[in-house]
């Protein structure tokens, strides 16, 4: 009760002193050739199915969160200011002009291992002088990279000598080198718009003989996953390998190509070569991706009752509004993020309870000290959770009603190894 107190006390003497700032929000007036950004009104969000899939576990790895995006403002080309998402202020100050807002999470590398870039850009948006431009339209993030793993049937590792790699060229800059050490890991590769071929090239000792075989895959798009598997083929004597009636060792690969954002398999999964199957053969079906088990779904938010998410909720005296989160991912929650939108508790009310709009409860940083104050979660008792309540409880509600009327909109967003789940819950406080 003691923390109650000394909360609704200093909320009750930041209003009283600032009430003379309040008068003049926004500071110093900027100069007559710049504008404001309402930055509430610029969302990013992120189109995956999840993360990628672990090749070890075939379990999906955590997707960035929105918060951990940086946002770029760029006029005419030129980035004029950068931010990153969970720390942009609530007014962003820019010089008039037509904008585009580009948020990103990573780089975009000619090659690297395990780096997979994300990307989306808004549409135009002009910033006016001396005026509040509150009309952005929502920002959505894709995998921009070519995503690339190699794989080698056990009865070719059998026969590989130490020498053997797998070299693979993205476009015209990307390369990286495979061995048998890397089957778990995967490469990625920046998509390049005008050379979109994918070449893999198997070099080495091969039961004794050296053994080279290069395999092309055109019309590589970026957000997909190839896969490519490597194997040892017997040649038979209709082979035009066959040499004096002797069958010689051929290396030979297949590749299964998945939307990263749909999971599902696209196109002909078999790398081009010089022996399709001859005319009247049949030709073996593609082996489809494993769909999504349905019963390992992303996050679940939901409200308990008397509260609803389908609705706005008029707050009750002595009825906590209760968010449960659940996850039945392995390794449970990976990221917990809040997002504030008030009318009353503003980011410079929010200041003054040491809290702010944007949250990270696995994360807290600075404000883990407010956040358990109101006896909300953080840290070890989100990561890793299964289950975790995220409670608006009496005395918060009773907060916000000695601040006045008002709408509220608590954005959560809750990730997981099997995806990302955003749910706005939104709330009225009547006088």
């Amino acid at each position: 009760m003691k923390k109650y107190i000394s909360l609704v006390v200093s909320v009750v003497m930041a209003l009283a002193f600032g009430s003379c700032s309040k008068d003049n929000p926004f500071g110093d007036e900027p100069a007559a050739q710049t504008g404001r950004l309402l930055t509430t009104s610029l969302s990013v969000s992120l189109e995956t199915n999840g993360g990628p899939r672990d090749l070890r576990t075939g379990l999906r790895k955590a997707a960035p969160a929105p918060a951990e995006f940086t946002v770029d403002f760029i006029k005419d080309g030129e980035v004029v200011s950068t931010y990153k998402y969970a720390d942009m202020p609530e007014i962003v100050v820019l010089p008039v002009g037509n904008y585009v807002a580009k948020a990103y999470h990573g780089e975009n590398l000619d090659a690297a291992w395990e780096a997979p870039y994300y990307e989306g850009v808004s549409q135009e948006f002009e910033i006016i002088a001396d005026d509040i431009t509150d009309d952005v339209q929502p920002i959505v993030c894709k995998l921009q990279n070519v995503r690339v793993s190699v794989n080698f049937e056990q009865k070719l590792r059998d026969v590989m000598g130490d020498d053997c790699k797998v070299t693979v060229v993205v476009g015209d800059k990307g390369t990286l080198d495979f061995t048998v050490a890397d089957v778990d890991r995967s490469g990625y590769f920046a998509f390049v718009e005008d050379s979109h071929t994918l070449a893999a090239t198997f070099n080495g000792t091969v039961d004794g003989a050296y053994t080279t075989e290069t395999k092309t895959y055109d019309n590589v798009q970026p957000a997909t996953h190839y896969s490519i598997t490597f194997r040892l083929h017997d040649a038979g004597e209709e082979d035009p390998g066959q040499i004096g009636g002797d069958d010689i060792i051929i290396v030979d690969a297949e590749v299964e190509s998945t939307d990263m954002n749909r999971d599902v398999t696209t196109g002909d999964v078999t790398l081009t070569d010089d022996r399709r199957p001859q005319e009247g053969e049949e030709k073996p079906d593609p082996t489809p991706s494993e769909p999504d088990d349905p019963s390992a779904p992303a996050p679940v938010i939901a409200v308990e009752s008397p509260y609803t998410l389908d609705k706005e909720n008029d707050l009750i005296d002595g009825t906590p509004l209760v968010i449960t989160v659940s996850s039945s991912a392995q390794g449970g929650i990976t990221g917990f993020l809040v997002q504030i939108i008030s009318d009353t508790l503003t980011p410079e009310v929010l200041e003054d309870v040491n809290l702010t709009d944007k949250l990270d409860l696995v994360n807290p940083g600075q404000y883990e000290q407010g956040l358990t104050e109101l006896s909300l979660p953080v840290k070890d008792q989100v990561e890793g959770a299964s289950k975790v309540n995220f409670v608006i409880s009496d005395d918060f509600i009773t907060l916000m009603k000695l601040l006045g009327e008002g709408r509220h909109q608590f954005v959560l967003t809750v990730t997981d190894a099997n995806g990302t789940t955003v749910k706005t819950v939104k709330a009225h406080t009547i006088i």
